[in-house]
């Protein structure tokens, strides 16, 4: 095809010269300058056509075009005239140098718009890479770019390849995935994974392959190995190879960059989970000193004061113990509640829960430990469905309501407001107690008061339930803040209506 293009173009480049060197005879009648126009036809020819054949035509023929026509005798050839083979000698050596310079700019504006293109589709799939977020996904941008480049099927083995259990690949024809994992085709990608070197169709190893297989190299180590089925586009890869040269190493520091952010993604989730540990482990030396001071004084003294004690004063020294115990044993259930959110990386199970019911249970489970308290409870008329670990829920609800009755020293009853917000529905449990002082409110959920006694009444302090209260919201996707309402305090946390976590 491209030779008959080319054929076309010494002709019309022919026809035209001559019929310029006619009219330029007609009007001037003179013949000198006659040959200068053929020259500059073989230098168009020369440079218009790919190789050296046509250059070589271009001068046979103005030779010829000049003898025929412009010497005489006139439409006939006559080879004895003194200067022709100098004539032909010249055009052919400028056809020669005219097709050398020619064909050197041409392979090098060739190989400049290979580059531009090669860097284009680098800096295309590069961008694709940064925002890449686990390995799965730069390996499916790697072979659906393949795919829609070339059409071919191609498949990546993150492992050996003979021992790979689970290749990704991307198959334009269902067959083409049994060819990948025959014994043949796995002998070679294996021989491209432990050589670290291309190999199979068109590659200086083991080229007798319908397959051609790339190692994902770095540093000496290897990610995997990229294989496409070359037999469908055999000029795809040679077409592409410098590209392909160029682009998996784009790829391994994909693969480097994503590790890291793994790394540093797993040292977060660690370091987030010791600095959970620490706080509680804060919070229960500080939090449980109290109470345990408290029951070993009353058991001292009903020990010690036994026989000079009247029934009401042991009784009421009994009391006492009962009341720290059964608080200890709330303090057990939070530690507890977050101890499994830890072990299970900050997440929780959820179900779909009526939010009425859940927040009647945690009010029925308040009143059964203060039977004479008040609260309001204000939900919407609609059905709401929430997904949520209820327990973990209640146990939120049970601790903000237990702080405003135990730390607001109103006697005033405790609001309950549940709203729906959009896409999220939001919980505040509101008292109009004494507040908490400002400089507190940067430290409240971090699950460490170091001066409860500045905090309301210091009797057992708040610190590790509202950071309970913080990791189970947080870990089921919503938000916990407190305020100050002058009088009063408003802790409100939210929950979103979909399971996003």
């Amino acid at each position: 095809m491209q030779h008959l293009k080319d054929g076309i173009k010494t002709l019309s480049l022919l026809i035209l010269s001559t019929g310029i060197a006619i009219i330029y005879y007609a009007l001037s009648k003179n013949t000198t300058n006659i040959a200068t126009i053929y020259i500059l036809y073989v230098f168009l020819v020369s440079h218009l056509t790919s190789g050296y054949i046509w250059g070589v035509i271009a001068s046979f023929s103005g030779m010829l075009g000049v003898n025929y026509l412009f010497t005489y005798p006139y439409f006939a050839f006559n080879f004895t005239l003194m200067g022709y083979p100098v004539t032909f000698i010249a055009m052919l050596i400028i056809a020669m140098i005219t097709i050398t310079l020619t064909t050197y700019v041409k392979e090098q504006t060739k190989s400049k718009a290979s580059r531009e293109v090669c860097l284009n589709k680098l800096n295309e799939i590069n961008k694709k890479f940064i925002i890449a977020d686990s390995f799965q996904q730069i390996v499916e941008l790697t072979l659906t770019y393949i795919v829609s480049a070339a059409n071919i099927s191609c498949i990546f083995y993150p492992s050996d390849p003979i021992s790979c259990e689970d290749p990704i690949g991307l198959y334009v024809h269902p067959e083409d995935k049994e060819i990948f994992a025959s014994d043949y085709e796995q002998a070679i990608s294996h021989f491209a994974y432990v050589s670290q070197m291309p190999a199979g169709m068109d590659a200086p190893t083991i080229a007798d392959s319908k397959c051609f297989y790339l190692p994902i190299v770095s540093h000496d180590h290897i990610w995997g190995v990229l294989g496409f089925m070359a037999s469908q586009n055999p000029d795809f890869i040679k077409d592409n190879l410098s590209f392909f040269t160029l682009m998996v190493p784009q790829m391994a520091l994909a693969f480097e960059k994503q590790t890291l952010a793994d790394e540093h993604h797993q040292l977060a989730i660690e370091s987030a989970k010791e600095k959970m540990r620490g706080n509680l482990l804060r919070a229960v030396s500080h939090d449980l000193r109290t109470p345990l001071t408290s029951m070993i004084g009353s058991s001292s003294i009903y020990i010690e004061h036994n026989d000079k004690l009247n029934e009401t004063e042991k009784l009421e020294l009994v009391s006492q113990i009962q009341e720290d115990a059964n608080w200890l044993l709330h303090m057990v259930e939070n530690l507890l509640s977050v101890t499994r959110i830890i072990k299970e990386t900050a997440k929780v199970i959820k179900s779909i829960e009526f939010l009425e019911e859940v927040i009647s249970e945690a009010v029925l489970r308040v009143k059964k430990r203060y039977d004479d308290v008040a609260i309001d409870v204000t939900i919407p008329d609609e059905v709401i469905m929430v997904p949520m670990d209820a327990t973990l829920i209640e146990q939120v609800i049970i601790n903000l309501i237990e702080n405003a009755l135990k730390h607001s020293k109103s006697h005033n009853p405790v609001k309950v407001n549940a709203i729906k917000q959009n896409d999220f529905i939001s919980i505040s449990v509101i008292d109009d107690g004494i507040g908490i002082p400002d400089s507190k409110f940067d430290i409240l959920f971090d699950g460490y008061t170091p001066d409860s006694n500045t905090i309301n009444d210091g009797s057992k302090g708040i610190g590790i339930g509202l950071s309970i209260c913080k990791t189970i919201i947080t870990a089921h996707g919503g938000t916990i803040t407190a305020q100050n309402l002058n009088p009063g305090v408003a802790f409100t946390f939210t929950l979103p209506l979909e399971d996003h976590v």
